[in-house]
């Protein structure tokens, strides 16, 4: 399997320029609808909130990335990406939600007013103890399992849980989305460009332009690395603190290796040229001794020597600054 590199989606700073910007509404639109199982109608309307500068470094600051949309009926969707594990990430994502509900409510506003709340939780590590990647939870009565009233659901998609794509679930939309987010290798995206959804495979041609970009590989690369770091700082709170390490410094040493890797094949691209352009100048000094040559031999001119080794034409004029 090819292991030609790309940007990785869920690098927060690639995926809020995948998502979050205004030029992928239409991308962000068809995700949406995939993961909460709604009809574009519904979502014909939406508009990002939180318009913030995206990181363009892997040093500035950001504790998660986040996307905050209303749609036309005055929902709140929240799109959080978290790849590193946190302690007590269930509260925090209830949180997160309480502080959405009530955002803006103020004195004199009324409580029918408040609006729907859906926060959707892509994390790349696992939270509940169960084999399925989804989750949605809702406020039910246990008894009846009457919903309260429809203002509140949070979904959450656990990446390490991913099924290996087969035959009955390729076409699953859900599923090729997550794929695209979790996406590592060309041989991936190359998998995903044959989605009949139009909008991942523009999402598709998105990250190989994002992957052609240096800035944008460099910028990846220190992210990824930061949060490697970050994930290593965070394991003494787990129980395979010791495998923790383990994975992140073998991940390190993967992306090294595909960094020297891309300069030693750069060397080697300069050093190609390097040895054509000295064989192409081997061959002019090589012809033109033989011009010299069939001249001083023959008592030729310059013209006539030319013809007898069936030099082209516009090699002639080059080699008569030498002649």
């Amino acid at each position: 399997m090819s292991k030609k590199e790309i940007v990785k989606p869920k690098i927060d700073i690639v995926f809020k320029k995948l998502f979050g910007v205004s030029e992928n509404l239409h991308i962000l639109r068809a995700f949406l609808c995939a993961v909460l199982d709604m009809d574009k109608e519904m979502l014909e309307e939406i508009v990002i909130e939180n318009n913030e500068i995206i990181p363009d470094f892997a040093d500035e600051k950001t504790g998660r990335v986040d996307i905050k949309v209303t749609t036309r009926d005055k929902k709140t969707i929240n799109v959080e990406l978290q790849s590193a594990w946190y302690k007590n990430y269930k509260e925090r994502s209830l949180f997160y939600w309480a502080k959405l509900f009530t955002y803006g409510f103020k004195k004199g506003c009324k409580y029918g007013e408040l609006p729907g709340t859906i926060c959707i939780n892509i994390i790349d590590f696992s939270l509940f103890d169960c084999k399925e990647y989804d989750s949605c939870f809702t406020l039910l009565e246990r008894r009846r399992n009457e919903e309260y009233n429809g203002s509140m659901a949070l979904y959450f998609f656990e990446l390490n849980k991913l099924p290996q794509a087969t035959a009955e679930n390729r076409s699953d939309p859900v599923l090729q989305w997550l794929r695209l987010i979790d996406a590592e290798s060309e041989d991936e995206l190359k998998m995903l460009e044959k989605s009949e959804i139009p909008e991942i495979r523009d999402a598709v041609s998105t990250v190989r332009f994002f992957s052609k970009d240096e800035q944008m590989r460099i910028n990846a690369f220190e992210r990824e690395m930061a949060l490697l770091d970050r994930l290593a700082e965070q394991a003494e709170y787990r129980d395979d603190v010791n495998q923790a390490r383990e994975e992140v410094k073998r991940a390190k040493a993967e992306a090294e290796k595909a960094r020297e890797e891309t300069e030693k094949a750069r060397e080697e691209t300069e050093k190609a040229k390097e040895e054509t352009e000295k064989v192409k100048a081997e061959a002019e000094k090589e012809a033109i001794n033989s011009i010299t040559a069939l001249m001083e031999k023959m008592n030729l001119t310059v013209d006539e020597a030319m013809d007898i080794l069936d030099i082209s034409a516009n090699k002639r004029e080059e080699y008569r600054k030498f002649l």
